[in-house]
């Protein structure tokens, strides 16, 4: 299927990605929006998925990459705590983007 770049539909299609929320702008950023939410807001994971249109498959996804990769973790009250790994990671990829 081909687009035609003079169709209303394709011109919808582009301005629609333009007011694409922040957290959506690359995987990274929804990596990081994910991140915070769960460690420093304490919001539930069907909370987190709100953002993403409702994909909680998108968002357990990245929970468990993060998880699996040591940037956080439930302690012993379920909540999820950021490593100092996923902190520095943090704080490195907000300061790479303001730049």
């Amino acid at each position: 299927m081909t687009k035609d770049p003079n169709s209303s539909r394709y011109v919808t299609d582009i301005q629609s990605k333009i007011t694409i929320k922040h957290c959506h702008e690359s995987a990274l950023m929804a990596a990081a929006h994910i991140l915070v939410c769960l460690t420093k807001e304490g919001k539930s994971i069907k909370d987190i998925a709100k953002d993403f249109d409702n994909n909680l498959e998108l968002v357990t996804v990245w929970i468990d990459y993060m998880a699996g990769i040591n940037w956080m973790y439930k302690d012993s009250n379920k909540k999820w705590i950021a490593t100092n790994e996923g902190k520095k990671w943090i704080e490195k990829y907000y300061n790479i983007r303001d730049d």
